[in-house]
């Protein structure tokens, strides 16, 4: 998929993604467990029960965060981290084009970063001796620094960056998705999952479209820069908000 959006364009692309998800759909409606819910309804939902169902969720949602603000702020910083690096990688395949690449070759540096992430996840067992306040700043300052070099001009420190940053990344959402599971109870954690996942979506809402202006007015270099500065600074707000509640701990009890 990577070589026909560098042949096709992203637009082309994206609109086949869009395609591919609306004929998904219409599959998926046509599965047995879709059908069995329909008549266990006894009719099918309307836009307008599909909206109710939207805010009431939406609803459930803020209840949730509104109760655990730590968490939240996990979420949001693991969900930054995340979205930041696969922008990286989604604008990295035009850049590695223009770093003279082959476009038939574009998967193999793609699949060495993807596998970054077996590392991130081999690595991640190896942090928890680290308090997660210095591991949040030390894993910004470093995602960042690593989405910047993914912006140079050369393949190997392109690729290379990219990988690292995507190690990172993974250690981030893996040693968070367990600081809150420590936090919830069975019956909690579907929800927090699902909350966890929105984060993420929201900030690829946002950073995708700013990151593509940025790399077209500007340059490759100057989205990645941007995005690499967004995710040290999230890093130091998590230290120094952790610190600051951890210092406040001793005054409430």
């Amino acid at each position: 998929m990577s070589i026909v959006t560098v042949a096709i364009g992203y637009q082309k692309a994206y609109f086949l993604s869009i395609l591919q998800g609306i004929l998904c759909a219409f599959c998926a409606s046509f599965l047995k467990e879709a059908m069995e819910s329909e008549r266990t309804f006894g009719k099918s939902r309307t836009p307008a029960d599909l909206f109710r169902e939207i805010g009431a969720h939406f609803l459930q949602t803020a209840a949730f965060l509104r109760k655990v603000p730590e968490t939240a702020w996990r979420m949001a910083y693991s969900g930054l981290i995340s979205a930041a690096v696969y922008v990286v990688y989604m604008l990295l395949q035009d850049h590695l084009v223009e770093t003279g690449l082959e476009p038939g070759f574009l998967g193999i540096p793609l699949l060495l970063i993807s596998l970054c992430s077996m590392a991130g996840a081999v690595l991640t067992e190896k942090t928890g001796r680290m308090s997660l306040r210095f591991f949040y700043l030390a894993g910004g300052i470093l995602t960042g620094i690593f989405l910047f070099l993914s912006g140079r001009n050369s393949l190997v420190v392109s690729v290379a960056g990219a990988g690292a940053a995507r190690c990172i990344g993974e250690m981030i959402m893996l040693r968070t998705e367990a600081e809150n599971q420590k936090d919830f109870s069975g019956s909690s954690r579907a929800t927090m999952v699902s909350v966890g996942s929105m984060a993420y979506s929201i900030f690829m809402v946002l950073l995708s479209p700013a990151a593509g202006m940025a790399a077209e007015k500007f340059s490759i270099l100057a989205a990645f820069s941007m995005l690499g500065l967004l995710t040290a600074a999230a890093g130091l707000i998590m230290f120094v908000r952790r610190a600051a509640t951890t210092q406040s701990l001793p005054h409430e009890e």
